[in-house]
């Protein structure tokens, strides 16, 4: 397993790990201050600077921490909906074969077309930041020739009713993937994050130490953790966009599947032929 699948694979494992040692670091730079660096003199500028570091290295972290939480929750969400549309795709395309022709050849060849676009235009216009649209008029196709249809017999009647409920838990599937797909944090909290951490790093500067390598260390890791924390926040807030994103497994699944039923019925179609 590669560096990337690894990240890919845990990223929520990772995603906390990293906000632990965010706090760690913090924790040790203030002791480091305190214990470790040698203060240069006991002043009343070092005292107010280390106090203002503190206070600002705390809104650091409880307004990162709930970013995290808000992105991290948005990214399951969206993971959660690529999986269900998937689903209720496999179990759409699985059930209409009852329906029986022509119906059902043109239902799944509607359905087969729509997971093919959404693997491969929607996914590269949610990449690209813009409204995916490239999958939706095989959705309406299918719409269409349900309501066309008229079931014939219980059976019939019942897989229709079935169908039909389908084909609206997966308009709502794909509608959820589209908003937050769309949707965003607001700029004006990054704005907020990164000024914070601006004036936390101007303040370490500030702060008055004898050991110039401990105190350019200390530096070089506050902004190293902070522009990771940030970093892992953007990423995660674009679910389908960025290194860490949304991946296209359950779709591809899900049209291995549809060929796997296709062959199937061909297979059978064929036996029945020959007998």
């Amino acid at each position: 397993m590669s560096f990337n699948d690894f990240i890919y694979n845990h990223s929520f494992q990772v995603l906390f790990f990293l906000v632990s040692l965010f706090y760690i670091i913090i924790m040790i730079i203030g002791f480091g201050i305190r214990f470790i660096a040698k203060v240069e003199k006991s002043s009343i500028f070092n005292d107010s600077i280390y106090c203002v570091f503190s206070g600002i290295a705390l809104l650091f972290s409880v307004i990162g921490g709930l970013l995290l939480v808000s992105v991290n929750d948005k990214f399951n969400k969206a993971t959660d909906f690529m999986n269900k549309e998937a689903q209720l795709l496999i179990n759409f395309y699985k059930y209409v074969g009852i329906l029986g022709k022509p119906i059902s050849g043109e239902l799944r060849k509607q359905l087969y077309m729509y997971a093919i676009n959404v693997d491969d235009k929607e996914f590269k216009e949610m990449q690209d930041g813009k409204q995916p649209h490239g999958a939706w008029l095989y959705l309406q196709n299918a719409d269409e020739i349900l309501l066309n249809y008229k079931p014939n017999g219980l059976q019939q009647t019942l897989v229709f009713e079935n169908s039909l409920k389908n084909y609206d838990q997966l308009t709502l599937a794909r509608k959820d993937r589209i908003l937050i797909a769309s949707n965003s944090l607001d700029n004006l909290l990054y704005v907020i994050l990164i000024t914070v951490s601006i004036f936390m790093i101007l303040c370490l500067c500030m702060y008055t130490i004898k050991n110039i390598s401990f105190h350019i260390f200390m530096i070089l890791m506050v902004i190293f953790t902070v522009s990771l924390l940030i970093s892992i926040t953007k990423y995660l807030d674009s679910p389908f966009r960025g290194n860490i994103r949304v991946k296209k497994t359950s779709i591809q699944y899900c049209i291995h599947r549809m060929q796997e039923i296709n062959k199937l019925h061909l297979e059978r179609h064929n036996d029945s032929i020959l007998e």
